[in-house]
């Protein structure tokens, strides 16, 4: 049997016993309605009318108008229970939003736009059936003042500059280069456990954006970007995760004797041949 034949049969015996290793620095990009992924959710509440959300507009958004005592948050989940067999554990992750020209920023800048990973009593939201706060929201949908309206209320609040009892696990700054211009901006998770949750399917409460607290009336400072119900799928907010995949699947012992075996009986044949 020749040197390189004996050689070839080793290595494709040590590939079955070891398997396939992880392989870190992987790049994930989920966002709804691209590559067959449907699993967000988002909604918008208002301090203006305080009894309706904006769920199946196009435009999503944080921030204070100046014109009026109010405030607007949005709130948005990713069901990611789908990687549970891919990833081995999430290295980094960073939302990315695809601003809109309805964005305005006077007065004092920079503002810090907030994520806020939302507790368990904050979790039972859901994607409304409302656009554009056109209509009072139905019992069992969010409201400024309800987490499911009918039934709770936020608990802790987001009403006024609260944060709904949530972590802080990124802010960006922005100012006034936003205004009136299409851009992207992008939050960097600050604690990645979160989206590891996510994946695992445990405790998924969604985040809630919002700029800083301590940005008020009268300032003026809106945030406005393309929400999952936008007609262009790649202008939808983006989770993009570096991750580490998990390991490929090592074979039974039983199969990998059999395949060895078969292996060895394929040398023996070649080594009679020669003869």
């Amino acid at each position: 049997m020749s040197s390189k034949f004996h050689a070839s049969i080793i290595m494709a015996i040590a590939v079955l016993a070891l398997g396939a290793s992880p392989a870190p620095g992987v790049e994930i990009v989920i966002q709804h309605g691209v590559d067959g992924y449907t699993g967000s959710e988002d909604v918008t509440v208002t301090q203006e009318t305080q009894d309706t959300n904006n769920s199946l507009g196009v435009i999503g958004g944080v921030g204070h108008p100046g014109f009026g005592n109010w405030l607007d948050k949005t709130l948005i989940r990713w069901d990611l229970t789908h990687l549970a067999s891919q990833v081995a554990s999430v290295n980094s992750a960073t939302l990315r939003l695809h601003t809109t020209t309805g964005s305005v920023t006077n007065d004092v800048e920079p503002y810090n736009l907030q994520m806020y990973d939302l507790p368990d009593s904050n979790g039972d939201w859901i994607e409304g059936t409302i656009a554009d706060f056109s209509a009072p929201a139905p019992n069992g949908e969010p409201t400024w003042i309800a987490e499911v309206k009918g039934t709770s209320n936020w608990n802790p609040v987001i009403t006024g500059l609260g944060n709904g009892g949530g972590t802080l696990i990124g802010q960006t700054p922005f100012g006034s280069a936003y205004n009136g211009v299409d851009s992207t901006i992008d939050i960097a998770f600050t604690d990645v456990s979160a989206i590891e949750d996510w994946i695992n399917g445990v405790d998924n409460n969604g985040i809630m954006l919002m700029v800083d607290n301590n940005q008020g009336f009268p300032r003026q400072y809106r945030l406005f970007w393309n929400s999952n119900q936008a007609s262009t799928a790649s202008d939808r907010p983006e989770l993009i995760l570096n991750v580490t995949t998990a390991a490929a699947a090592i074979p039974e012992p039983s199969t990998i004797t059999l395949l060895a075996g078969a292996l060895v009986g394929l040398a023996v044949f070649a080594r009679r041949r020669r003869r």
